[in-house]
């Protein structure tokens, strides 16, 4: 997950973008900082949340007439990394040590993914809670009489809601898809389309892509009499998915292998390419509909073929 662009101009007007800092810095944790905004632009994690820490331990006010700034961009961008690593502690921890240091601070402006905007709204309330118990007692006094007033009808104060959390994301997803299979050229001279089936299974990695593997039968009668082709399929992939409101778009890439042969005998073997386009519906919940179409190639030393099955699939997805 990658913070919004805008969450560093700040940082950019001061460090000049991802240049690699002199060898003399102008405030302690120059090069660190720098750095390590360049690793988070890289999308190398690792690299940005050790060289933000290590500036974070020699920022110094004394040396540093932006200082404030250089606090806030570093713990804001360790804020974000550790939502986009599923470390909802940590990014509420980096959030409240800003907010302590720089009291005012607020999101950058745009929209933000929903973990983010919910663990500052934690961080928000935890500092708020740590000061109402710090807060010194106020001293008992008794009040002066007060005339004896008629008692007034107070409208009920409005109820405020806390945002829910949001939902667990699925890590594993199984359906069972039925496919048609269309033939092109010379292959639908000679062979029909065909019905089939395939079992799919799916982990997902991050908040955009998924591995898979799938076990594919098809049936395909012959046009000249002959008894029905029959083949098996194995692919492995990965998939990428984009949320679109209700509806998840899907674009996958296969690599597998396909034995085909007649009367029961799978004594064909090639190699097998897939590009899947898929809708899924809905985008979130235990269960969704997938539509899927497969633009396949089919390939061997001698011998070559395209056909697309297309599908609809039911799966089922299991919560972290």
């Amino acid at each position: 997950m990658r913070p919004p662009a805008a969450a560093f101009p700040l940082l950019l007007a001061l460090l000049g973008g991802a240049r690699p800092a002199p060898a003399q810095e102008a405030f302690p944790g120059q090069n660190d900082l720098a750095a390590g905004l360049a690793c988070h632009a890289n999308l190398d994690l690792e690299c940005a949340r050790a060289r933000l820490e290590r500036a974070l331990a020699v920022f110094s006010p004394e040396g540093d007439s932006d200082y404030l700034a250089h606090v806030t961009a570093a713990r804001q961008a360790l804020a974000f990394l550790a939502v986009a690593n599923d470390d909802l502690q940590a990014a509420e921890q980096h959030f409240l040590t800003l907010l302590l240091v720089h009291p005012s601070y607020a999101l950058p402006p745009g929209e933000h993914p929903p973990k983010v905007v919910y663990v500052f709204g934690q961080a928000q309330e935890s500092l708020a809670r740590q000061r109402k118990a710090t807060r010194p007692p106020v001293p008992k006094t008794d009040p002066p009489p007060k005339p004896r007033e008629e008692p007034k009808k107070t409208q009920p104060p409005p109820q405020i809601t806390r945002p829910a959390p949001p939902p667990p994301q699925s890590r594993w997803a199984f359906a069972a898809e039925g496919r048609w299979n269309f033939l092109f050229g010379s292959d639908a001279d000679v062979v029909e389309g065909g019905p089939g089936t395939e079992l799919q299974a799916r982990y997902r990695l991050n908040d955009w892509v998924r591995v898979q593997a799938g076990l594919a039968y098809a049936y395909h009668p012959l046009v000249r009499g002959e008894p029905a082709l029959q083949s098996l399929s194995l692919v492995v992939g990965a998939q990428w998915y984009l949320p679109l409101w209700r509806v998840e778009g899907r674009l996958t890439w296969n690599l597998g292998v396909q034995a085909m042969g007649t009367a029961g005998r799978y004594d064909h073997w090639l190699g097998l390419i897939q590009l899947g386009l898929g809708l899924a519906w809905p985008a979130d919940g235990p269960v969704a509909a997938v539509l899927s179409a497969y633009p396949s190639f089919l390939m061997m030393e001698h011998f070559s073929s395209v056909f697309l099955p297309i599908g609809l699939a039911l799966e089922v997805r299991w919560p972290s």
